[in-house]
């Protein structure tokens, strides 16, 4: 189809060899429910729209041709259903370079990448899909996106292939089927990402493998506002991810530790998570995490431990609250340097000992609960069980309002 040339197709079953739409060509598949037939591939550099039709890619060999978005338009609508021939056991490829919409629809039976969508692609819209039956991920993603709907994915859904690159979720779910060992969102050797504002869940739990979130050799990233729920793991951050920033981070229901970080993972910052009934530990620190810091954290009814630290060196825990879990609220088995604190508007309470100790008892910071700092007092409560915490501590008192000197705090009975 040349430059200029409109092409439609009304409601008709079409058999295609090797097609070529040239820059400002049209090509449309309108009052669908036909299947169109490709025989070769697909190289589109003006405009596509297919809309509620049925495509075969009839490859015989994994990767022998498929769909090449090489720098035009492709829009995929309202009940489209794109996938191999009737009869095939191969896989096509799907790669975007261009303008890209997917909504309403179906993909199945690509290889490995999925759909390829690489550096310099531009996605307009991509949501409400079930991807199924594919060799590896649904999206291979090069490329900023943001949702438009839910996915629905029949195995992994997102590998993120390029640094710099942003996920944005949008407010939407990531679901997989939980049948096998799949992961929702991974990241290999790829930095300055960012993942945000979005719902994980069912990769992997009922197989227990997999993961919601996967990143493995990843620095200086970003994870936002994201909700991980049964899954096999949750989020997994291993094998040198350095200097990342999570914030808003809430596990759930997942088979493994709420986040499990193991191996050289260094220099990370979490604000503001939350762990929550896990079938493991709330939080986990194996074999290697050193110098990474926890703001705000809640642990809450967990199967397991609290928070675990194996082998783990020089991390603080700022504003811990570890309580009613099904094993300690904090284990130490190995490590050295770790530190705990409490701080809040009146000032700041910072345990001089390492955190080396097991604790047994309910761990809960504020008015009411073991440690508070507030308007003329700051105590802890070590009675009953939370023994453990009788260490010596730091204390600073921040003034606000007044003035005071030669500050005493008193020891009560």
């Amino acid at each position: 189809i040349t430059s200029n040339a409109v092409v439609v197709y009304d409601s008709v079953v079409l058999y295609v060899d090797d097609l070529i739409i040239e820059e400002g060509g049209y090509l449309e598949f309108r009052n669908g429910g036909q299947t169109v037939w490709h025989n070769g591939d697909w190289n589109i550099s003006g405009t596509v729209l297919t809309n509620h039709e049925t495509h075969r890619i009839n490859v015989s060999i994994d990767g022998e041709f498929g769909i090449n978005v090489l720098g035009g338009n492709f829009t995929i609508m309202n009940g489209t259903n794109i996938t191999n021939g009737e009869s095939a056991t191969a896989e096509y490829y799907f790669n975007v370079l261009g303008n890209f919409s997917l909504e309403n629809s179906f993909v199945s039976e690509m290889i490995s990448n999925g759909i390829n969508l690489r550096s310099g692609s531009s996605i307009n819209e991509l949501g409400n899909i079930s991807f199924y039956d594919n060799l590896g991920f649904a999206l291979s993603l090069g490329e900023d996106i943001s949702l438009s709907g839910d996915l629905n994915v029949d195995g992994s859904c997102f590998n993120i292939t390029a640094d710099d690159v942003i996920l944005d979720l949008n407010g939407y779910n990531i679901t997989g089927s939980d049948n096998g060992a799949y992961r929702g969102i991974q990241a290999i050797g790829k930095d300055n990402i960012t993942i945000m504002d979005g719902l994980i869940e069912w990769f992997g739990k009922s197989v227990f493998d997999g993961a919601g979130i996967f990143l493995e050799y990843v620095d200086n990233s970003v994870i936002e506002n994201i909700i991980i729920s049964n899954n096999a793991y949750s989020l997994n951050l291993f094998s040198d991810s350095n200097n990342n920033n999570l914030y808003n981070i809430t596990t759930t229901l997942n088979n493994g530790p709420g986040i499990y970080l193991q191996g050289n993972v260094n220099n990370n910052n979490f604000y503001n998570v939350i762990s929550i009934s896990n079938n493991d530990d709330g939080i986990s620190l194996s074999n290697g995490p050193n110098n990474n810091s926890f703001y705000n954290t809640t642990i809450n009814l967990n199967s397991d431990d609290g928070l675990k630290l194996i082998s783990s060196s020089n991390n603080t825990f700022n504003n811990l609250n570890s309580y009613s879990n099904g094993g300690l609220e904090v284990n130490y088995i190995s490590g050295e340097g770790n530190k705990m604190i409490y701080n809040n508007s009146y000032g700041q309470m910072s345990f001089i000992d390492d955190l080396d100790y097991d604790i047994e008892g309910t761990l809960r910071i504020g008015p009411g609960y073991n440690i508070e700092i507030g308007n003329n007092s700051a105590y802890l409560n070590s009675s009953g069980d939370i023994s453990e915490l009788n260490k010596s501590a730091n204390v600073s008192l921040e003034l606000t309002g007044g003035s005071f000197s030669n500050p005493v705090i008193y020891r009560t009975s």
